[in-house]
Parts: structure tokens; sequence; C-alpha cells
């Protein structure tokens, strides 16, 4: 992991990275597999590679700013429950 932590300005800080092509710069992927529904039989969660792992219905929204991105997992109730910041140096 290049940047640990969770990528919040209310965390960890946020995640940066170089402007332009950079290798191995560090990589951010997103699985929101519950979108359309949480599994209704108990599922595995909490693997290494993920920071948080979520059973439960709802959306991704990204709102992107010049060089900043900022990434909202909303749940089903429209509460706030993930969200991390990168930012283009």
């Amino acid at each position: 992991m290049k940047q640990p932590g969770d990528g919040r300005a209310d965390g960890t800080g946020v995640y940066r990275k170089p402007r332009g092509r950079a290798a191995h710069a560090g990589e951010v992927s997103v699985v929101t597999g519950s979108a359309g529904q949480a599994a209704k039989k108990p599922v595995p969660l909490n693997q290494r590679a993920m920071w948080i792992s979520l059973n439960e219905a709802g959306s991704t929204i990204l709102d992107i700013d010049g060089l900043k991105l900022d990434l909202t997992f909303l749940n089903e109730k429209g509460e706030k429950r993930d969200w991390f910041t990168i930012e283009k140096q």
C-alpha cells in the first residue's frame, strides 16, 4: 500500500497522486457489489485488501472538481457509509 489510511480529510488524510501518468504511484479500486441489492445470505467481509466491507444496498457517488475526486457510498436510507478523496498534486 503506497499511502496507508482511509483517504479521508477527517481521518488519516486524503490520498495524493502525482499529476499525469506516473508508474507505480498507487491505485484505489472500488467494488460496489451491493449497488443492486445486499446479499441475503452471510458473505465473507473484511478481506485484507479492502479498507472497509459493507453488505448494504446503496450507491456510489463520484464528485470530480478539477484535480480532486470525492467518492461517497450512500446506503439505501441515504446514510453516508464510506467516503474518500483523491487529490492530484
